[in-house]
């Protein structure tokens, strides 16, 4: 059985948005190809193309999640 990618490590994640990316701009296989190869829905990789798109590479960085310092 396949691992979960949520679980993996900021890292790993950003090295596997980074690889569907590359899968798609070379244009290898559609998106549903592309969540078979690398174990994600394929909400999550239209989610991760769109991002790409909109923001660039910055788009794919992982963020601080939770309350931000001053905003309670």
């Amino acid at each position: 059985m396949q691992k979960d990618k949520r679980r993996g490590s900021k890292d790993a994640q950003e090295k596997v948005r980074l690889l569907v990316v590359d899968f798609l701009k070379k244009k290898k296989g559609s998106q549903q190809e592309c969540s078979l190869l690398y174990g994600l829905t394929l909400n999550g990789v239209q989610k991760i193309w769109y991002r790409y798109r909109q923001k660039g590479s910055r788009g794919l960085a992982s963020k601080k999640r939770g309350v931000q310092g001053g905003k309670k």
